[in-house]
């Protein structure tokens, strides 16, 4: 196999990554617009739900609302398509001896431009909801990095095992659905408990959440110290992911022929 310098590397990921990006544009009527669409039509259900029928909404309900919303769904569908990446591309990998650690970056690549449509739509609610800007913002996009980092972890470890266990992707769409519930979307954390606190805190989603809330609504500083600790652990789970896909690198074509 034809070994790939990191300069090489990085313009193959980048380069497909766009052409996959472009591809999902021109494939459906709605194309990347679903990134918008969805989160806007979750958005208007949770508000009827528990902003009206349960008049549990807080002050500034939808930019808080859609804050948790738009960075659950960069999580959750960027770490699920990460996983079956190596699957997907089972006719590349029959004819062409590629490392698999391909696959995941391109695809992380592909969404992280999808991304940035839903993040424009959450631009323009803050917009139009009169939310100030301030200083705090200018720590969004370090909190952002953090998210990125989590993402890679769960993405490449769940890439790396996908192959050999298929039904390990259907396993992890179900706790996706569980951790939904336990993320403070529609809810704040800080308003419950604290044996409640303390247990949902253990969902870096959680923080997370709370933290992209801190920068871009809430006019306070995040809570640098546990996204300090989640990024190593996320660093952690990198380089198990990265270090398990190179290993099982020339085991995927041979399980995926079968």
């Amino acid at each position: 196999m034809r070994k790939f310098s990191r300069g090489h590397f990085f313009q193959l990921v980048l380069l497909r990554g766009w052409v996959d990006f472009r591809a999902e544009a021109s494939r459906t009527w709605l194309g990347v617009l679903w990134w918008v669409a969805d989160p806007l039509l979750n958005m208007v259900v949770l508000y009827i739900v528990f902003g009206v029928f349960f008049q549990r909404r807080t002050p500034n309900f939808v930019p808080f609302l859609l804050i948790g919303l738009v960075f659950w769904r960069f999580f959750n569908v960027t770490v699920m398509n990460m996983g079956t990446s190596i699957l997907n591309n089972v006719g590349m990998i029959r004819q062409v001896a590629l490392p698999k650690i391909l696959f995941p970056m391109i695809t992380l690549v592909t969404c992280t431009l999808e991304f940035f449509f839903t993040l424009l739509l959450l631009v323009v609610v803050l917009v139009v909801f009169q939310v100030p800007f301030s200083m705090t913002m200018l720590w969004w996009p370090m909190v952002f990095g953090v998210q990125l980092l989590v993402v890679l972890g769960c993405g490449l470890t769940l890439a790396a095992f996908t192959p050999f266990v298929p039904d390990l992707n259907k396993m992890v769409n179900q706790l996706m659905r569980i951790l939904f519930y336990m993320s403070g979307i529609f809810y704040d954390v800080r308003d419950l408990p604290e044996k409640a606190r303390q247990l949902l805190v253990l969902n870096p989603m959680v923080v997370l959440i709370d933290a992209h809330r801190a920068c871009l609504m809430d006019q306070r500083v995040p809570d640098w110290q546990s996204l300090a600790l989640i990024a190593m652990v996320s660093l952690m789970g990198i380089l198990f992911g990265w270090t398990c896909i190179r290993r099982f690198n020339p085991l995927y074509a041979k399980r995926i022929a079968r």
